[in-house]
């Protein structure tokens, strides 16, 4: 083997050695992001004005579920045309709980997330909840309201009837 020969031979083990580096460095810095996004995303959802925000939704739906001819989603509408401290309340609290899907979503979107993450930070209790108390809420609001973020759990969590129940 000339000179020549041997130099190129430890030159492309050195560039094998930096590319297999590269890959590790890359490979940690990938598990570090999803690390701090199941941080981020988990810290929301458990922060005191999610939670508070939740327990004002789900109280209004069980006051109003049973009520005819005006049920829950009725009601929202009309204490949000009313202009109403409840009613900017409760959109308020709908908008809290609602943007933490969407931001899943766009996360899913961008492929970011997959799947399996989703379903490790969102279980299928937190989609019920969507099911049942955001998104009737989202319809009264706006007939032609955006599904994808209700389109997205429904697909993931198929055992979930229509209604948002667990099967």
């Amino acid at each position: 083997m000339t000179t020549i020969e041997l130099i190129s031979l430890i030159a492309a083990m050195g560039a094998v050695g930096a590319a297999i580096a590269a890959w590790r460095a890359a490979y940690e810095a990938n598990k570090n992001l999803k690390a701090q996004l199941v941080i981020n995303i988990t810290d929301a959802y458990a922060a005191p004005e999610m939670l508070n925000a939740m327990k004002e939704l789900r109280e209004f739906e069980r006051k109003y579920h049973n009520q005819r001819p005006i049920g829950v989603a009725d009601k929202f509408l009309e204490e949000i045309n009313k202009g109403s401290d409840e009613g900017n309340r409760l959109d308020h609290c709908r908008r809290i709980v609602s943007h933490h899907f969407i931001k899943i979503l766009r996360m899913k979107k961008l492929k970011l997330i997959d799947d399996s993450f989703i379903k490790e930070v969102a279980p299928p209790i937190q989609a019920q909840f969507l099911f049942e108390v955001i998104e009737p809420l989202e319809r009264s609001k706006n007939p032609k309201y955006d599904t994808s973020i209700f389109d997205m759990f429904r697909e993931l969590y198929p055992e979930l009837s229509k209604a948002g129940r667990i099967a």
